[in-house]
């Protein structure tokens, strides 16, 4: 995210949590396995590129494994979301 002279930190916490609620209902692409234990990682199409995003599963019993396509369900704040596999 690119900061302007004059920034405010509330703006850029705005910033981030309109994005969050952005991909919700997108497709996405696990780029690091999601597991009971730890948080993985997708990636998303979002506006004109691609965004990093920690994910859990929404079933949180259940893993997902590198390159499975998911859905986004929800966003659990900050850059942190949570999938099911599409």
């Amino acid at each position: 995210m690119k900061l302007s002279r004059g920034w405010a930190p509330g703006l850029v916490l705005l910033e981030l949590v309109k994005v969050s609620a952005e991909v919700v209902g997108k497709l996405a692409r696990v780029t690091a396995a999601i597991t009971p234990e730890t948080l993985g990682e997708v990636v998303i199409e979002v506006r004109a590129g691609t965004e990093r995003f920690l994910a859990r599963a929404a079933d949180r019993g259940q893993t997902i494994p590198k390159h499975t396509r998911v859905v986004v369900v929800s966003s659990l704040g900050g850059r942190t979301v949570e999938v099911t596999p599409a």
